[in-house]
Order: structure tokens, then sequence, then C-alpha cells
């Protein structure tokens, strides 16, 4: 089996009935005949104009024609549009793994990255324009430097909500707690939801 998970994608009528089906595809278009490695494509959400967001198995090597049998892998945050699989990680080897978690009506979608940052793996928050080809991740920062972050949901008005770290202790030991965050991609302004209450 070449994918253990595949992304899939049924489209239905106003009756419920399944009008469509679509396997949405992978990063990995070839590896090598022996590497029977757990490669995944998930689709995690959709919008009514059927682009959808997820991640996939991908080469760490993005150039990579011809895998060898032990080619690094890891899982990346794409783009399922127009029978295409897109990735939207700009630079692989310092983003070494990314997910996309939601997309609103307007195609703008989240997510995150992971990335060294002051020395320590961390996920930093982003959101992307799905609309525009080539378009660039913008981050959108976090409570403090080296705190994790990771959009999880954005609604039409570009209103993003996620968590990230609040606390600052080395986490070597003990983890650090975290907080719900909203920020808006208008003002480009992040807020504590704690701040809220």
């Amino acid at each position: 089996i070449f994918f253990k998970d595949s992304a899939f994608k049924w489209t239905f009528d106003d009756n419920g009935n399944i009008t469509d089906t679509e396997l949405l595809g992978s990063l990995i278009e070839n590896k090598h005949v022996d590497d029977n490695r757990y490669h995944v494509s998930h689709a995690l959400a959709i919008n009514t104009s059927g682009v959808a967001v997820g991640y996939s198995t991908a080469f760490v090597d993005s150039d990579e024609t011809n895998p060898t049998i032990s080619e690094s892998v890891s899982t990346y945050a794409v783009i399922f549009k127009d029978g295409e699989v897109i990735d939207i990680t700009e630079d692989r080897t310092t983003n070494y793994a990314s997910r996309a978690f939601d997309i609103n009506e307007n195609g703008i979608a989240v997510g995150h990255v992971t990335e060294n940052i002051n020395g320590s793996a961390r996920t930093s928050a982003f959101y992307i324009d799905t609309n525009i080809e080539g378009s660039a991740m913008t981050f959108t920062g976090s409570f403090f430097n080296g705190s994790s972050s990771s959009a999880k949901a954005i609604n039409d008005n570009g209103f993003i909500v996620g968590e990230a770290e609040y606390e600052s202790h080395s986490d070597t030991q003990i983890p650090r707690r975290r907080n719900a965050f909203l920020y808006d991609t208008n003002t480009e302004t992040l807020t504590n939801i704690n701040d809220f209450l």
C-alpha cells in the first residue's frame, strides 16, 4: 500500500447523497520500491469553494526525485486545490515540519511550522492566502520571543484563534503552560484571550 492514510474529498448534494469523490494526493509522487514507512496525506478542513488544507509526508530534500530507501521525510502543510497538492512550507531545512488546520471562506488558511528558536524546537503560528499562487506565510508572533504558538482556526472576518506558551522557563523538565490567543489579521494584533475575562 503506497499510503496508509490518504486525503480524500466527498461532495454531497442537499439531500446528503454523495455526488463526487476525489483522492486528493500527496507531496510524494514516487518512493523507493522497498520503502514501507508510514506515509500520510491528511485533509483537515475545507471551504465551500472546495479548497482543502492539511498536511502530507514529503522528502526533507524538496528537490529529491530519486529517493533512497532511507531518504529523510517529514510532514508539511499543504493546500489541496484544483487537483494539485501545493506545498506551502517555504524552507524545509529551517521549517522541518508544518501543518495547516483550517481555512475560511476567503481562502485564508492557518496552521504552524516547527523550527529551532533559541536552540529549541518550537512551533510558530502562521496564516496564508491560498488565492495567491506562491503566497508566503505570515507569522502571528506569540506572547514572547521563544514562545511556541499554533493557529487552530480562522473565521471569515480574519480572526484567528490558537494557543501559545505564556510561561518562559526552560521546559526541559517542566512543560510550559499555554493560553489561548486571538489574532486579528486586519490589525495584526495578538491578544491573550484571558485578558478578555
